[in-house]
């Protein structure tokens, strides 16, 4: 993905009104900043169950095991981590929302960007 000064710098360079600009790629944006590559992208929802895999595993699609294809394909490779583990993050949403006393979030009418 990109971040930080990357992204700062792709923002400034880019008139991303132009119709001559084309972004070729979709990012995830988490407003409560949790790493995705660390939960979901390149998992096998259907063969995985929880296994160790190696980051050519994670980073292949079609699964290599299954053959199917995957929900969320990514190419990081990144290792995944379970629900309760402490690298994990998506199971930590409730403690983020707890302390935030209001939420705003805006969609497009095809709920498609923030």
């Amino acid at each position: 993905g990109i971040s930080g000064d990357a992204l700062e710098s792709f923002i400034h360079t880019y008139d991303l009104e132009s119709p001559d600009v084309r972004l070729d790629r979709s990012y995830w944006m988490c407003i409560f900043a949790v790493d995705e590559h660390v939960s979901i992208c390149g998992d096998c929802w259907d063969c995985r169950g929880g296994a160790s895999w190696s980051s050519a595993s994670y980073a292949a699609n079609p699964c290599l095991f299954c053959r199917k294809d995957k929900f969320n394909p990514c190419a990081c490779g990144t290792q995944k981590y379970p629900t309760g583990h402490l690298l994990s993050q998506v199971d930590k949403f409730h403690l983020v929302m707890a302390r935030i006393r209001k939420l705003l979030v805006a969609l497009d009418p095809d709920l498609k960007m923030l």
